[in-house]
């Protein structure tokens, strides 16, 4: 576990109501960042069982508004991990472990994604159904691995 507090306290702030500027304003991406993001994305992905996936990562600007952001086949094994040029002051200073965290945990769930909009995509009963039992043993078996 680490030894960061669970949330930032910026103080009282008695400006002007764009207040949350100050926490929102961005920061560069330096290398030494990146290079902890990958690290510690691929550590939480093997601590999470998730070591059959194949990981793309890529580095360049905001695109979706997003810090950070997966993408996944819905039938495959890649896995695009983004990481922005520049970051909201608030991620930088809660670190890029926390960030890459963040971003695994939604591949932890990716099937969950799928399944939620499966009627959406044309997926049938039965493959929505398939998909529900091996997403639910995929999030139990690699939690109890993590955890014991």
């Amino acid at each position: 576990m680490s030894s960061r507090g669970w949330y930032r306290d910026f103080g009282r702030y008695e400006g002007p109501e764009d207040a949350l500027d100050v926490i929102n304003e961005d920061v560069p991406v330096t290398a030494e960042m990146y290079s902890d993001f990958t690290r510690h994305f691929r550590l939480w992905c093997d601590k999470l069982g998730l070591r059959h996936l194949e990981l793309i990562f890529i580095q360049c600007g905001h695109g979706d508004g997003s810090a950070a952001s997966v993408c996944w086949q819905e039938m495959g094994t890649s896995v695009l991990v983004h990481c922005s040029t520049t970051v909201p002051k608030f991620v930088a200073e809660g670190g890029m472990e926390a960030l890459a965290l963040h971003e695994v945990l939604h591949l932890l769930f990716m099937d969950m994604e799928t399944l939620a909009l499966g009627s959406r995509k044309g997926l049938s009963a039965d493959k929505l159904k398939e998909l529900f039992d091996r997403q639910t043993h995929y999030v139990i078996q690699r939690l109890v691995g993590a955890m014991l």
